[in-house]
Formats: structure tokens, C-alpha cells, sequence
């Protein structure tokens, strides 16, 4: 398997560096080109081959080969081989320790490491924990995504019908006139693999939203430098910090073309600045809503809690139907995502802001349905507050967009 590996790869990409500078999936090349390009294509059916390999020889030992040992190393020293597979939620019954020359598991659950936080409270023994870590939701949410996707997939033809519609018919312009359209031909099993992967994310979504999990918590473990924050708000940051790059990322190509395009001559999309203005207004006083939810779920006060996350879905519901009458009074006007680049990235940044908006609206629903069916958050705020950041995210990012596509 690495010696079919070892050929088909460098056969694959070593052809490619010789033909430097070439663009890839480029079907009109210099005729010098020609060789490496040949050469490439048999690497790459090489390459497949070894990975085909590969999964022959899994297959073949997982069938007929012998069951492996929890150490299969006679002189291994190190802890990962000390536990048996699958690991225990907690891995060793005690702190692994070489302080002896060996490997110990040391107990010593009255002691922090240094530099460490110790738990608030002792964690039961290995052997008297019955948390269940193991959940077919998440499958489920990953085979959700995959059916969706699959099914946007072969969306192309539909929507190229429908530009050329739109365009034939003097409803809409577009730069430059249509592109080239797609060779295949519109496919129902395509919408329908979208709806269905949809539904089958968002079952899988709820059902692992009220799915009961609490892992029991490493009474010793070094946690510098977030012992003050608990493992989901830890999720929750990370999970902004990339959207933050997302947002960044599509916020950077629109400045970037404008400025390339000249500032002054980028055509100002927004039919008007008082939908921009209002949305502002909208989604301020939501995060003054969430804050207020959080306030209310810290006291324990159940009405108070509903009212305020009404409230934050009622303004989130508000700002949807502004931008709705926005993007149609541009549609009647012809101005669509494909009329041009300045409308391309008006409608992709504000509708992915949009989507945003959306997510959080389902969100906050689900919290709500929680709070009537179980007193949820009453006894543990935290949820909410995680919600609020997730909230103010959104927020922030409107005051970044406003300017930049209604005042500028």
C-alpha cells in the first residue's frame, strides 16, 4: 500500500510542480503542458488505486485477522496504552505520575496541579460512573448536512432557468449578459434530497438539543488558562471566533473590491437608508431583550423569562420582514444576485447575516419550548447567556454592515 502511495503521489504531484504556474482544472494548456498533464492523470489513478488498497486491507483485517490486544507494544512505557479501548469517560481512575521512575496512577483528588483549578465537587470513582457519552444525534446531524448539500448540489440548473427567465423576459438585468449554463438538465430529485436533508437536520438538532448529557468532571486536571470558564462557553467562543473569520472573510472581498473598483464609484445598493437605519434600531433593542432574558432567568422568573424571548423573537421577526421588503422592492426593480458584483456581494453578506438572524430565531424558539415543557434555565442561566453571545454577535455585526452598505 505506501509503495503504490509512495509512486502514485509523487507521479500525481511532482508533474504539477514541473508545470508550474499552471492553473488546474484548465482544459486548454500549452501544447509543452501536454506530458505532465498525461503523466498527472496516471498518478492520480495510482494514487486511487493505493487508497482502494488501503481500504481492501482494512476490510481484510477487521474480517479475518486477529482481534488486537489493549497493548499490542511489549515495551511500551506510555500512558495511552495503560487504558483499555474504548477508553473509560475518564481515562485512569487516578493522576497517570512518573515521579517514581514508572508509570503510576496517583490519587490525589484533594490536590490541584500546579498552575490548576480543582473542581468545585469530588468526581465519583471510574468504576461507579454510568454517564453515556455515545449519541446517534450527532450522526444524524452530520447525515443531515450531507442529504442537504447533495441535494443544493444539483440546484444549479434551476437556478440558471430561472436567470434566464428573468433576464429574457426584462425583469431583470445583468453585467456582462448570461453565462454559459449547465449541460445537465433540471433534476426534481434535487429539491427533494434538500427538503429531506433539511428535515432530517432539523430532528436531529432538537432531538440533541433535549438529549440529557452531563459529564462527570476531572476532579484534577490542569484547566490554565480557562479555569474560570466551563466547557460549553468555551464551545461558544470558539464557535464565534469562527464566524468571525467567515464575516471577515466576506466583509474583506467587499472592501477589498471596492476599493479596487474605485471608493466613490461603487454603485450604492440599498434602494434607501431607512431600512438599514430601522433594522439598527431592531436589533439593538433585541440585545436589550436578551439581556433582560438572562436577568429574568437569573431570578428565576418564568414569565419574565418568556415575555423577554418573545420579545427577542418578535424584534428577530421584525428585521426579517424589513430586509424581506427590501430585497423585494429590488427584485422589482431588476436588480438581483447575479445583475452584477456590487450586487453579488450586497445580497450574499446580508443574506448570510440573514441566516444568522434565522438560526438564532429557531434557537431562541427551542429555548422557549424548553422553558414551557420543563422549567428550563429557571435553575441554570448559563444557556441564556450563551445565547446572548451568540445574539450580541449577530448585532455587532449589523452595526458593521449598516455603514458599509447603506451610509458609505
Amino acid at each position: 500500500n505506501f509503495a503504490v502511495y509512495f509512486f502514485g503521489f509523487n507521479l500525481l504531484y511532482f508533474p504539477m510542480f514541473l508545470a508550474w504556474e499552471t492553473p488546474r482544472r484548465v482544459f486548454n494548456y500549452g501544447e509543452g503542458m501536454q506530458v505532465y498533464h498525461q503523466m498527472a492523470t496516471v498518478g492520480a489513478f495510482i494514487l486511487a488505486l493505493s487508497i482502494a488498497i488501503m481500504f481492501i486491507t482494512f476490510a481484510h483485517s477487521y474480517v479475518f485477522g486477529p482481534k488486537a490486544p489493549n497493548n499490542p507494544w511489549k515495551f511500551s512505557r506510555t500512558a495511552e496504552w495503560a487504558i483499555p479501548s474504548p477508553p473509560p469517560l475518564d481515562n485512569w481512575s487516578g493522576r497517570p505520575s512518573y515521579a517514581s521512575g514508572k508509570l503510576e496512577f496517583v490519587d490525589d483528588a484533594a490536590k490541584a496541579t500546579d498552575g490548576g483549578v480543582t473542581a468545585e465537587t469530588a468526581v465519583a470513582q471510574q468504576e461507579e460512573e454510568h454517564a453515556d457519552h455515545a449519541s446517534i444525534w450527532p450522526f444524524g446531524i452530520g447525515l443531515g448536512l450531507f442529504v442537504s448539500f447533495l441535494g443544493v448540489s444539483g440546484l444549479t440548473p434551476f437556478v440558471f432557468n430561472f436567470m434566464e427567465t428573468a433576464v429574457n423576459s426584462g425583469n431583470a438585468h445583468i453585467t456582462g449578459g448570461l453565462p454559459t449554463g449547465p449541460a445537465a438538465e433540471p433534476n426534481m430529485l434535487f429539491p427533494a434530497l434538500t427538503v429531506l436533508g433539511v428535515l432530517i437536520l432539523g430532528v436531529s438538532l432538537f432531538k440533541f438539543g433535549v438529549e440529557n448529557f452531563n459529564a462527570p468532571e476531572m476532579a484534577i486536571a490542569e484547566r490554565w488558562p480557562f479555569g474560570g470558564v466551563d466547557n460549553t462557553k468555551m464551545g461558544v467562543w470558539v464557535f464565534l471566533a469562527s464566524d468571525v473569520v467567515v464575516f471577515g472573510a466576506i466583509i474583506g472581498a467587499y472592501v477589498f473590491m471596492r476599493i479596487h473598483m474605485g471608493w466613490t464609484n461603487w454603485e450604492t445598493i440599498p434602494f434607501a437608508t431607512w431600512p438599514g437605519l430601522l433594522n439598527t434600531y431592531v436589533l439593538i433593542t433585541s440585545s436589550f431583550t436578551v439581556i433582560l432574558a438572562l436577568v429574568m432567568a437569573e431570578r428565576q422568573n418564568k414569565k419574565g423569562l418568556l415575555a423577554t424571548l418573545g420579545a427577542t423573537i418578535l424584534l428577530g421577526f421584525v428585521f426579517m420582514g424589513v430586509k424581506g421588503y427590501e430585497y423585494s422592492v429590488k427584485f422589482s426593480q431588476g436588480d438581483y444576485w447575479f445583475s452584477g458584483l456590487e450586487y453579488s456581494l450586497y445580497y450574499v453578506t446580508t443574506g448570510m447575516h440573514a441566516l444568522h438572524v434565522i438560526l438564532g430565531l429557531l434557537v431562541a424558539g427551542f429555548m422557549i419550548y424548553r422553558v414551557l415543557s420543563v422549567d428550563a434555565y429557571l435553575e441554570d442561566s448559563r444557556p441564556v447567556e450563551y445565547f446572548g453571545l451568540y445574539w450580541h454577535f449577530v448585532d455587532i455585526v449589523w452595526v458593521l454592515l449598516f455603514p458599509l452598505f447603506y451610509l458609505l
